[in-house]
């Protein structure tokens, strides 16, 4: 029997060649590109709900000087009960109606939340000290109202005084605040 041949030994080379490097830049471009898009969707989402959070906050406002208003209203009504059915004087009429709403804040606009002088409510003067019982259309007398006057206990007439463009921005329009001497409130849209 013939012995094998021995094995042949491999080749052997002056140097070892390296394996190929892993190439980790597209991982880095990929996690890039994704950062930056998050980004840029976090900005364009802010600019979308951004307005659509201060309209919220602005119509909150308006529903809040819209209760105001209407519990004004309410005040008054109380206060004509004890007084024969009459509406109160003029002059003084926050101070007069202050024992029947309990609260000052409700003759406070809630535009002017940060300027607590002001006020922005003024009463009809018109319809001062008259009584409820005789008016034949109280559902149209208009009883206090938004105005440009913003001192306390403001009276004037609301042809006057009701503020041009309106303080509230509510269904699409400009708006102000309304009593009537049948205690409705409405937001009355703004002449503008």
């Amino acid at each position: 029997m013939e012995t094998p041949p021995p094995p042949i030994p491999p080749q052997q080379f002056p140097y070892q060649p390296e394996p190929p490097k892993k190439n980790n830049n597209v991982l880095w471009i990929v996690l890039g590109v994704l950062g930056v898009g998050c980004c840029g969707l976090f900005v364009v989402g802010a600019a979308i709900l951004f307005p659509v959070f201060n309209q919220a906050k602005l119509a909150a406002l308006g529903t809040l000087c819209l209760s105001r208003a209407k519990q004004q209203s309410t005040g008054v009504m109380i206060y004509s009960v004890d007084f024969d059915d009459r509406l109160p004087l003029g002059d003084g009429w926050m101070d007069t109606l202050g024992p029947y709403t309990k609260n000052d804040e409700i003759f406070h606009c809630s535009t002017f939340k940060a300027e607590p002088s002001k006020y922005g409510y003024a009463f009809h003067q018109g319809i001062a000290g008259k009584n409820l019982v005789k008016m034949t259309h109280p559902q149209t007398e208009i009883l206090t109202y938004e105005s440009t006057q913003l001192g306390r206990n403001a009276l004037g007439s609301p042809e006057i005084d009701l503020p041009s463009k309106g303080r509230h921005s509510l269904s699409g329009g400009h708006r102000n605040m309304i009593t009537y001497c049948d205690t409705h409130a409405k937001a009355e849209k703004s002449a503008e």
